[in-house]
């Protein structure tokens, strides 16, 4: 089990791990274990002699960061509201900014058209992680979750995206509340 196996690695190297961040280590970044063992080592750096919590692997790690992005889309592209809505709130109340979650939203919107595009030349995952530059566990990850939604579905969401920034740098609104909205309006 990929869990206990980290939490090995941290222990042989003198630390600790919450079973809980282990998991989130774990889940987040799959069977890539160099990927793993470079992050084990980043985390024991930060954290020194305590013990290495969830919020830790959350703040430190990319992927992990990547993966409460990949579950707020999830949730976005099955329609579940509530779990966005909580998964949004969740994020904004550990005191991400909203700016950088918004600019996360985006990001992972315009890789879902562009893997759309690539898997509707009949590219599957792993050609699509070389076309695109990527980590293969994320390149599978965006497949998947590209299969939820149609082409002119993304491209109607990106064109929201871009009428949301709008809104907020011309200062009609303000960027929490937008993004609020937008889970509201992409779960209805």
């Amino acid at each position: 089990d990929l869990d206990r196996w980290v939490s090995r690695q941290v222990e042989e190297r003198g630390g600790s791990i919450e079973p809980r961040a282990a998991n989130l280590l774990a889940t987040s970044i799959g069977n890539d274990l160099q990927i793993i063992d470079n992050e084990i080592e980043k985390l024991l750096l930060y954290k020194g002699e305590g013990t290495i919590s969830e919020a830790d692997v959350a703040l430190l790690c990319p992927y992990a960061a990547e993966a409460n992005i990949f579950d707020l889309v999830d949730a976005l592209g099955n329609r579940n509201g509530r779990t966005a809505a909580q998964l949004l709130q969740a994020k904004l109340s550990e005191g991400t900014d909203p700016f950088y979650l918004f600019s996360m939203v985006i990001r992972q919107f315009r890789l879902l058209i562009q893997v759309k595009e690539l898997a509707s030349q009949g590219k599957r995952a792993p050609e699509i992680s070389k076309s695109l530059r990527m980590h293969s566990f994320v390149a599978g990850k965006l497949f998947q979750q590209a299969q939820q939604f149609s082409l002119p579905q993304l491209e109607r969401i990106y064109g929201h995206l871009l009428e949301t920034d709008v809104g907020v740098k011309t200062g009609q609104t303000d960027m929490t509340t937008s993004l609020n909205l937008l889970v509201a309006g992409l779960t209805r």
